[in-house]
């Protein structure tokens, strides 16, 4: 989670440096979370002895969300 977070937050400080407003930058920060969750689990599934779980998608997706939430209100 705590990647993600990081992930999130430069995410979140990019988007909204190049031009788009605070809450679109925070929808799509948490969505590219989310996606690069996905794959990250995808790419998982091909790795022996590892395998994807959607628990760890949505840990993934957690943690972007607070890092977003970080970076926009604190």
């Amino acid at each position: 989670m705590f990647f993600y977070g990081v992930f999130g937050i430069f995410s979140y400080r990019a988007l909204t440096g190049s031009g788009y407003k605070p809450q679109k930058a925070m929808m799509v920060s948490i969505l590219m979370s989310f996606l690069y969750g996905v794959s990250d689990e995808i790419h998982q599934s091909f790795v022996p002895g590892r395998g994807p779980h959607a628990r760890d998608i949505i840990f993934d997706t957690i943690g972007g969300t607070l890092g977003v939430w970080a970076k926009r209100y604190l």
